[in-house]
């Protein structure tokens, strides 16, 4: 099994232009797909979202 990209508590954005930041608050490893799925929650008032990891970036895209 690989390490994970991203860990719990790191700082990331979405691959879309202009994605606010979010933080990683779950990383779950799928063995069916042999890859990690994190949960990110971009606003306090919002529910997190599960990505697949080549839908996140450690860096903002810019269009």
């Amino acid at each position: 099994m690989t390490q994970p990209k991203f860990n719990i508590g790191d700082h990331v954005f979405h691959v879309l232009p202009e994605s606010p930041p979010g933080v990683v608050v779950e990383v779950i490893y799928r063995l069916s797909y042999g890859r990690y799925s994190y949960c990110v929650m971009f606003d306090p008032m919002t529910a997190a979202l599960e990505y697949e990891e080549f839908e996140l970036s450690d860096s903002k895209t810019f269009q």
